[in-house]
C-alpha cells in the first residue's frame, strides 16, 4: 500500500511538472525537465526503498522463526543416564530442603532458601552437566547478581511493581551476559527479590543452597564414567597460583611457600 502511495505521489509530481513547463514554454525533452524527472525519480527509488525494507525484513524474520535454523535437537538419554538425573535431584533437593527448615526454624522464619529456583539449579546440573550456566562459577555470581540487583530495585517503592520486576530483570541478564556469567535462575531471583518481600538474610541462605548443590552435584555427577562436573571453576588470579603451585608439588619440603616465591621461581624455571 506504500509503495502504490507512493507511485501515485510520482505521477502528480510528473503531471505538476509539465504543467508548470507548459505554462512557462519549456518543452518535454528540454535538460531542465530530465533533470527534474532524473530528480524525482531517484527520490521514489530512496523513499520505496527506505519503505519496503522493513516489510522484507519482518518477512525474513518470520520465515526464519518458522523454518528455523535445520538443527537437528539432541538425542534423548538413555535410561541409566534418566535414573542416574532422577536420584541427583532427589538427593540435592532433599538435602536443600532440610536444610532451608532448619534455618527457618531457627531464625522464626527470617531467613529460608528460595526452593523453585534451586529446582532449575537441578535441572541444569543434572540434564545440562557440561552447559556453562551449569556451573559453580555462573552458579554463584549469576544468583548472587540477581538477588543483589533485584532487592537495590526493590527499594524504588515509586516504581510499579511490573516496572520493577522488568527492570531488575533486564539489568541481571545484561550484566551477566557482560560478565560472562549467564545462569537462568538468576533471572527468577531478580523478579522474585524485586518484589520487595526478600532480606538479605535470605541471600546468605540461598547462596549456602547454592554450595550444598554444587558439592552433591559434584559428588553425583562423577559417579559417572561419562560426566565431569563442573567442567570449570572460573578462577583466576591469586586462586589460580596456588592451585597450579598444589598440583605441580613444588611444596615438597611442606613449607608454606607464598605467591610472590611461586611467581619467581617459576619465571626463573621458565615454560
Amino acid at each position: 500500500g506504500a509503495i502504490c502511495a507512493f507511485q501515485a505521489h510520482r505521477q502528480m509530481t510528473l503531471q505538476r511538472i509539465q504543467r508548470n513547463d507548459s505554462l512557462t514554454g519549456t518543452f518535454v525533452g528540454c535538460p531542465d525537465v530530465d533533470n527534474k524527472k532524473e530528480e524525482q525519480d531517484d527520490y521514489d527509488e530512496t523513499l520505496i526503498s527506505c519503505v519496503s525494507f522493513l516489510p522484507k525484513r519482518l518477512i525474513a524474520a518470520g520465515r526464519k522463526s518458522i523454518y528455523g535454523g535445520n538443527v537437528q535437537p539432541p538425542p534423548a538419554a538413555s535410561w541409566i543416564q534418566s535414573l542416574f538425573n532422577t536420584f541427583g535431584v532427589f538427593a540435592t533437593i532433599s538435602a536443600i530442603t532440610n536444610f532451608s527448615n532448619g534455618v527457618s526454624n531457627a531464625t522464626n522464619s527470617k531467613a529460608y532458601a528460595i526452593m523453585p529456583v534451586f529446582g532449575a539449579l537441578v535441572t541444569l546440573q543434572y540434564g545440562l552437566t557440561a552447559a556453562p550456566p551449569s556451573q559453580p562459577r555462573n552458579i554463584i555470581l549469576g544468583q548472587f547478581l540477581g538477588m543483589s540487583i533485584g532487592m537495590a530495585i526493590s527499594k524504588a517503592a515509586s516504581l510499579e511493581l511490573w516496572l520493577r520486576q522488568s527492570l531488575s530483570a533486564a539489568l541481571v541478564v545484561g550484566c551477566m551476559s557482560k560478565l560472562g556469567t549467564i545462569h537462568p535462575p538468576g533471572g527468577a531471583l531478580a523478579i522474585v527479590f524485586s518484589a520487595g518481600n526478600n532480606t538479605w538474610n535470605q541471600v546468605g541462605t540461598h547462596l549456602a543452597g547454592d554450595v550444598i548443590a554444587i558439592a552433591i552435584a559434584a559428588w553425583i555427577n562423577n559417579l559417572s564414567y561419562i560426566r565431569q562436573y563442573p567442567t570449570f571453576w572460573g578462577v583466576t588470579g591469586y586462586w589460580s597460583d596456588f592451585v597450579s603451585c598444589w598440583k605441580w608439588g613444588i611444596d615438597e619440603s611442606k613449607e608454606f611457600i607464598d605467591v610472590d616465591t611461586f611467581r619467581k621461581k617459576k619465571e626463573n624455571k621458565g615454560p
